[in-house]
């Protein structure tokens, strides 16, 4: 009896427990719930399976911002359903504050390095101490010729684990420093390659990227024992896969692995490199971001502190750290700023979250690589830089890496990071400030402490011009990735996959805004992004922020397809009725629906832009001609609504689809040299016109996608999209950012 007794008591106070848990979190969660929006500020909006309902008002000007995301299988895309029906009032609000973002404790994470710090960064012991033998028990360790040497490279489309798909690439020693061997293909002559080129790559390794590496983060394994990283360079990166693949340079994992046998391995610590490379500072960016992945790869082979190895790296990880690392330490955006600027052209269309690039079919996916960075680059924002450290050595992969390295849940991480997308660099600080004449605020800062080819062009003041490199088609193509797994090379397609990267080049030029800093993000909670200004400019590529979808209520029910871990942008308006709008979201199951909202202030400016192309015959040849040939001029007549004293900032006009990657940027004087009327400050309503000769710059066989940057006398900014396509002459589609459309009468 005394049992059941004790057991009824212990029930009892378990559910009064619970009870007040429960009435706590109740009492919590309203008190988090405001009774108005403040304009302005981000807000979260929890789903229940899949559902989310809120009541909003809608006034003349009220404009809403709806971030909508999925954390579903990034394998494929979702369908999110809006709907909007008018109320009396509003009832149902469950748009709840967001605490700042948790930081890491100075103990923790000072108690963190203290533990990566006791182990050997990466163990550099002989091969045959770490790595197992190889099937038929012969030993591990490799005493490469220092003349000659042969290596084995996947060069067609058929499967990874194919042995016919292989060929043997004989090398020839060109160049050799104190980190690093240079072998060339004996199909070309060493007079085949750039000048200087040789004595660039060696002063690159031996007195900056391993040296730097090696204090600061590690280095790799010498898995073939010669003590020295070896580079292979051949043309046959330029024609991979039957001619369809050209890449600039690659790192395969599976090279590190003393288990998996030829021509699977070539058991060398290695990167392959197109031997058309230039020395340019492209090649610095190319190096530093290969060479980063064969640190991580050998980070995460067996050694004397984890004999069986770490978990293999997800791919998305992978290529985000060497992205970083590449932004931070190489020279310019030659490698990012297309992709950055893809990813923000259609966010909803590249997931984040990509465990196996290659057999997903999305392996050199610009738009993907774009997000994959972006995110990691704010992620060590918020945490710091000590973050990228622990991303390598920590025994952990992917998802959960990423939590252990920053102590927050993935979907909070998810979250803040869609905000900061798009709260980020939405206002400017128009006080004037001393700046030296021809400098710009730059739009990176460096790492501390790691003296390494340090992006030059993200120091004030500093501006590179680099060749333009051929322009190579570059499709899909990996071998040889990921060096941590057990399986048999049959099995291990994914670990013969590569880490590439392409061979474009650019202008790694940076600025910002000719007139006026970047301000601290409006909104503290938002979390912003504070290395780099996302409606600014990355070299020779134009940023408006992520492009918005736009949806007008009074109109119906909305559509939006997201793929999985990718973020949608939705800004809603009632374009002549106010009044109150109950919203309600339904995502298909699956989705892992996340939603935030943020209101708009009412008097928030509004811009529009409408464009049309001008033949050369239509306009004088001052205007049109460039290099002494004539060619078609884009008219774009931008129009500032409920804003008085404004400017356009920037203009930009781009093709950045497949491989092509085209691009021309107007700002500053030269921007105002193109426009078509006069004045120094323009009125609310009032149309600027501004005539651009670029028909000689893009193809006509795609579509062209303008983005224009305006701010207004109180430093906001406001951005506009328009594309322009041969179906749409003679007048391009007219879009408005930040609100419905507003055509121009």
């Amino acid at each position: 009896m005394r049992p059941r007794l004790s057991h009824l008591l212990f029930l009892c106070v378990f559910c009064a427990a619970g009870g007040l848990a429960w009435l706590a979190a109740q009492t919590a969660s309203t008190n988090r719930i405001p009774t108005a929006l403040v304009p302005g500020e981000s807000y979260a909006v929890d789903a229940v399976n899949g559902r989310v309902t809120f009541d909003v008002e809608f006034r003349k000007d009220s404009r809403y911002v709806l971030l909508l995301g999925s954390l579903g299988y990034s394998g494929r895309s979702y369908s999110i359903r809006l709907n909007a029906q008018r109320v009396p009032e509003v009832t149902v609000r469950h748009a709840r504050t967001i605490a700042p973002l948790p930081r890491r404790s100075t103990a923790l994470a000072q108690n963190r390095r203290n533990e990566l710090r006791a182990r050997p960064i990466i163990q550099q012991t002989a091969a045959t101490d770490i790595f197992p033998q190889r099937a038929d028990g012969s030993a591990t360790r490799v005493t490469p010729s220092e003349a000659a040497r042969n290596f084995y490279l996947h060069v067609t489309d058929g499967e990874l684990d194919d042995s016919k798909q292989y060929a043997q690439v004989k090398g020839r020693l060109v160049a050799e420093g104190d980190e690093v061997r240079i072998y060339l293909d004996r199909q070309q002559a060493r007079e085949d390659l750039s000048p200087r080129i040789l004595d660039e790559m060696v002063t690159l390794f031996d007195r900056e990227i391993v040296p730097s590496f090696r204090e600061n983060l590690g280095e790799c394994n010498d898995v073939d024992g010669d003590g020295k990283f070896t580079i292979l360079m051949t043309p046959w990166l330029g024609r991979l896969q039957g001619g369809k693949t050209s890449l600039g340079g690659f790192v395969r994992g599976s090279d590190f692995r003393r288990d998996m046998g030829t021509p699977y391995s070539n058991h060398s610590d290695m990167l392959y490199l197109n031997s058309d490379v230039r020395p340019d500072d492209h090649l610095c960016t190319l190096l530093v971001h290969e060479y980063t992945h064969a640190v991580c790869f050998s980070a995460r082979l067996p050694s004397l502190a984890y004999p069986h190895g770490l978990p293999e790296e997800d791919d998305w990880l992978n290529e985000a750290i060497a992205h970083v690392f590449e932004n931070l330490y190489g020279r310019g955006w030659s490698n990012l700023g297309h992709r950055v600027s893809r990813f923000m052209n259609e966010p909803q269309a590249y997931p984040l979250v990509v465990r196996d690039y290659y057999h997903a079919g999305m392996w050199r996916n610009h738009g993907c690589r774009g997000a994959t960075y972006l995110f990691l680059r704010w992620c060590v924002d918020q945490f710091g830089v000590e973050i990228l450290q622990d991303l390598i050595q920590n025994p952990a992969s992917g998802i959960r890496n990423l939590e252990w390295s920053t102590g927050v849940k993935f979907d909070e991480l998810f979250r803040r990071w869609t905000i900061a997308l798009y709260q980020s660099g939405r206002r400017l600080d128009l006080a004037p400030t001393v700046v030296p004449d021809g400098a710009h605020p730059k739009q990176s800062d460096p790492v501390e402490n790691i003296q390494l080819c340090r992006n030059e062009s993200s120091r004030p003041g500093f501006t590179v011009a680099t060749a333009n490199s051929a322009a190579n088609p570059q499709k899909t193509h990996e071998q040889g990735r990921h060096a941590s797994s057990n399986r048999p090379p049959a099995t291990a397609a994914r670990h013969n996959r590569a880490s590439c990267s392409g061979s474009t080049c650019g202008t790694a030029e940076l600025s910002q805004p000719p007139e006026g800093k970047l301000l601290a993000c409006p909104n503290p909670t938002a979390d912003c992004f504070t290395s780099l200004d996302l409606r600014g400019r990355l070299a020779e590529w134009g940023l408006a922020g992520p492009q918005p979808l736009r949806w007008n209520v009074e109109q119906g029910d909305y559509t939006v397809r997201v793929r999985g871990t990718a973020p949608a942008f939705v800004e809603m308006h009632a374009a002549a009725a106010a009044g109150v709008r109950r919203i309600q979201i339904v995502a298909e199951r699956g989705t892992k629906l996340q939603v935030s909202l943020v209101k708009l202030p009412d008097d928030w400016p509004q811009l529009s832009i409408d464009s049309s192309w001008i033949e050369p015959s239509e306009t004088s040849i001052r205007e049109t001609e460039t290099g002494g040939v004539l060619c078609r001029a884009l008219n774009v007549r931008v129009r500032m609504h409920s804003a008085d004293q404004w400017r356009v900032d920037r203009i930009a006009c781009e093709q950045n689809d497949g491989e092509t990657r085209e691009t021309f940027v107007l700002e500053g004087e030269e921007l105002n040299g193109r426009r078509k009327t006069d004045g120094t400050a323009a009125k609310s309503g009032e149309v600027r016109t501004f005539l651009l000769p670029i028909g000689h710059r893009f193809g006509t066989e795609k579509r062209l996608l303008l983005k224009v940057v305006a701010c207004d006398q109180q430093g906001r900014r406001t951005c506009a999209w328009s594309t322009v396509g041969e179906a749409d002459h003679p007048r391009g589609r007219l879009e408005v950012a930040d609100g419905g459309e507003t055509p121009f009468h």
